[in-house]
Order: C-alpha cells, then structure tokens, then sequence
C-alpha cells in the first residue's frame, strides 16, 4: 500500500468504454443515497443521546477530536467505521482502518504497528470486541512505548449482525454467526501489563 511501482495507461480503444461509464455514474439511485446519507448525518447530529450505548460514546469521541489535531485514529472495522462516518465528519486528526479488508484480522496490529512507528504522538483505536479479541497478541509487543489508546466496544458479540433483518430468527444466530459472549478485556490488560479503565455509563466514560 502506498508503493505502487506499475503505472498501467487505457488503451485508445477502451476509451469509449471509460467515458461511458462516467456519463452513466450520476445515477438518480446514487444521488438519492448521497441525500439519505447526509439526511442521517445531519439527524444524528442533532440528536442528544441520554443512554449509554456504542453511538453515543462515538458521537462524544468525536467531540473531542473535533477542535484540534490529536495524534492518529484508528476505527478497526465493521461497525466502528460505519459509526465514525456518520459523527468523524470534521476532523484535522488522520484517520486509519482496516475496512478495506472487510475482516477483523489484524485491526489491533494495524494500530499497534502504527504506534511503534509514531513514537512522538497518540495512537488511538476504536475497536469491537470480536475484533479485539481475535487481535489481542498485538499487545504482547514488548516495544510499545506507552503512546497506544484503545477503546473497546464490548456489547457482547457481533452487534452489526442484529442489523440484519431475520438473522436472530435462527437458533445458530448467537453462538455461531454474531458469536455471544460475557467477556471483559480486563484480564486482557493485566497479562500485558496494560493500564484498564472500564464504564457502564456515559458519565463514567466521561471520567475516565
């Protein structure tokens, strides 16, 4: 990535063909989608969230990066990032995932690796439970110099699959699809030594 060597030109007699298809992009469906998209943007914007869940505590990261450049962020994968889309819209922070892959393996190196890199600035990372705990090794790295943040998104699974409609109708949908369970990252940080803050509330997450 960021290495590209090739440089591959378009023959004249695809051109035709390239032209096409940039005539046909403005498409009414995805002039819509763009409306809808900044439609939820501006709504969500607007609302105040009183309950402890993972979009209030995004739109409130969110607030805190929003008026100064704050080192480097990292949103893992799935959910964080979609989230981040919707309240990461006016930030001078750069910002870093692992979407492209569309996996959960290796979001928590990625950010791990960035931070051996950076040693003069603040790593954070956003990141699901799934994906946190599928990654975790990455704390193992004796290297690290004190300059990595993460913060977890523990509801217990995989909480983008309860957006799909039907899915939990299945009796595998827990245990096999959106993978439950009852785990905290604390003992995570203890093995590695890793200072560990946990909240329930908004106020709490506030605190810490």
């Amino acid at each position: 990535f960021g290495h590209l060597c090739l440089k591959f030109n378009i023959p004249d007699e695809v051109k035709p063909l390239q032209s096409y298809f940039s005539d046909i992009c403005p498409h009414p469906l995805l002039k819509q989608f763009n409306q809808d998209v900044l439609r939820i943007k501006t709504t969500l914007s607007n609302i105040e969230f009183s309950s402890f869940s993972d979009l209030s505590v995004v739109k409130l990261l969110a607030s805190c990066f929003s008026d100064h450049k704050c080192g480097s962020l990292h949103f893992a994968n799935s959910s964080v990032v979609r989230y981040a889309s919707w309240f990461f819209t006016d930030i001078q922070t750069p910002v870093f995932c692992n979407r492209g892959v569309n996996g959960i393996e290796g979001s928590l190196s990625t950010a791990v690796g960035h931070a051996l890199a950076k040693t003069n600035e603040c790593v954070f990372c956003f990141i699901g439970d799934l994906s946190f705990f599928y990654d975790c090794n990455a704390l193992w790295n004796v290297r690290l110099m004190g300059n990595l943040r993460v913060v977890v998104f523990n509801n217990c699974g995989g909480d983008i699959f309860a957006q799909l409609p039907g899915l939990y109708e299945s009796p595998a949908a827990v245990d096999y699809i959106s993978a439950g369970h009852a785990f905290s990252a604390k003992g995570i940080a203890i093995s590695y030594e890793v200072e560990y803050h946990s909240a329930s509330s908004l106020e709490e997450f506030q605190d810490v």
